[in-house]
């Protein structure tokens, strides 16, 4: 569980950067979206997008690949613990983490993959 945990976190932090760099490049060519940013309707709106030159156009599809690419790997390691803690001994205290207001299973879980091994 552990390096399950560490993977979806690793995961999360390369979907991060990839939005922030896609952010970064829109902002500097004077593109602005004015509502929340990464939902659905946010990304309608960056397939309507087409960039100044050529180089430009081929930097902004790389970094949508990026961002599809890593969003679909944070998925992937998410429906995996979500499958595997209930069969790992940490998970009464997962699910007892779980009764706090606010704590889902992604959160309770990161904290005790260091107590159990």
């Amino acid at each position: 569980m552990r390096d399950l945990t560490r993977a979806r976190e690793d995961a999360k932090k390369a979907q991060r950067v990839a939005q922030q760099q896609l952010s970064g490049m829109l902002l500097r060519l004077g593109f602005r979206y004015p509502r929340d940013h990464w939902t659905k309707a946010h990304f309608g709106w960056l397939a309507d997008q087409k960039m100044p030159t050529p180089s430009q156009q081929v930097v902004f599809q790389e970094y949508i690949h990026a961002i599809k690419e890593t969003t679909d790997r944070v998925a992937r390691l998410t429906k995996q613990i979500e499958a595997l803690v209930p069969s790992w001994r940490m998970a009464p205290a997962v699910n007892a983490l779980q009764a706090l207001r606010g704590v889902s299973l992604l959160v309770a879980a990161p904290p005790l993959r260091d107590l159990a091994t």
